[in-house]
């Protein structure tokens, strides 16, 4: 029996779970965005905006460094 579906790619997919809260009145353009796409066309719609973007110039110099983080939710659990 020939194999159904698409065939497997010569090489390994990566995944990253994502899940976005969007907030009225301050998402809006987002929650816009999403709502034109069709549900199982959005992964591939998101892909494509951030592409479109300037990810490849930003620079997240501005985070906390792991250990501060640390010590601040140390503290909370405390």
């Amino acid at each position: 029996m020939k194999p159904r579906g698409r065939p497997r790619l010569p090489q390994q997919s990566v995944v990253f779970n994502l899940k976005l809260r969007l907030r009225p009145g301050v998402d809006d353009d987002l929650i816009a965005f999403f709502n034109q796409v069709p549900p199982r066309y959005r992964a591939g719609a998101a892909k494509a905006a951030m592409r479109s973007g300037s990810l490849a110039a930003t620079e997240l110099v501005d985070l906390p460094a792991d250990e501060t983080m640390a010590d601040a939710l140390g503290g909370l659990l405390l």
